[in-house]
């Protein structure tokens, strides 16, 4: 997601519905329904309110925006940091 937020807007939604470390090995669901199913609402309802009322707000986020990077300078700076590190057991 944070690298989507580079050259457009976005929106990282959020439910609390999980314990541990996130994306960790210790990472668990605790509550299925609100992982899935109530967060799946809410981005629903938020396409929603954006699309409403002619996609006012959706063009008012779209034209308000100022990207980090275009895309090609997104690419640019993802490819210049691009290597290969060979590790070697001991």
């Amino acid at each position: 997601m944070g690298d989507l937020s580079q050259i457009m807007p976005a929106l990282h939604p959020y439910v609390a519905a999980a314990s541990g470390t996130g994306h960790g090995i210790d990472y668990v669901i605790d509550d299925y329904r609100r992982a899935v199913v109530d967060s799946a609402i809410s981005m629903a309802l938020t396409v929603v309110d954006l699309l409403s009322d002619d996609s006012v707000k959706a063009r008012e986020i779209i034209e308000s925006h100022k990207p980090a990077f275009t895309r090609q300078g997104y690419i640019a700076s993802q490819t210049k940091r691009l290597q290969k590190i060979d590790y070697h057991g001991r």
